[in-house]
């Protein structure tokens, strides 16, 4: 163990815990040890009512939510119980970055800068970058009336 600087996990996600638990119970520091996700299976999702055009029609408030993104901001506005961050920022900046809108690739990364979201899921920041204000966007949902998300940090 103290021959090791940092410890690289990639594998199935259940082996990839049970190894990072045994390695930071063997006196690895948990921040040494890092895992890469190609998949994790279905992830779990707010649930949505939606009409037979597949709207959103769960009771709810909307939040307002600017997203800056190459130097651009934009408003929108996003159901607190509906699609993620992401998808409605989609549908106005085709150019916002993803790649797998399932909490593993961090592609999505964003900064909020004002307000507060919840994610439903994380696979691919650390724990400093949560504190620091990062989150995925394509897990996100508003949490306060207004939120500003900063895609250029």
């Amino acid at each position: 163990m103290r021959d090791v600087d940092e410890w690289l996990l990639c594998g199935p996600l259940v082996m990839m815990d049970w190894v990072r638990d045994l390695l930071v119970e063997r006196g690895a520091p948990a921040a040494n040890v890092h895992r890469e996700l190609f998949h994790v299976g279905p992830t779990a999702s707010r649930h949505r009512e939606q009409d037979r055009t597949g709207r959103d029609t769960t009771p709810g408030t909307d939040a307002d939510v600017t997203v800056i993104l190459d130097g651009r901001s934009v408003a929108l506005t996003v159901p607190r119980h509906g699609d993620s961050i992401l998808v409605s920022t989609l549908r106005v900046r085709p150019d916002a970055p993803f790649a797998c809108k399932n909490a593993v690739c961090g592609t999505c990364r964003a900064r909020v800068v004002e307000g507060a979201v919840e994610m439903e899921s994380n696979y691919a920041l650390e724990p400093d970058e949560v504190g620091r204000g990062f989150v995925l966007t394509c897990q996100s949902h508003p949490v306060t009336d207004r939120v500003v998300l900063d895609f250029d940090q």
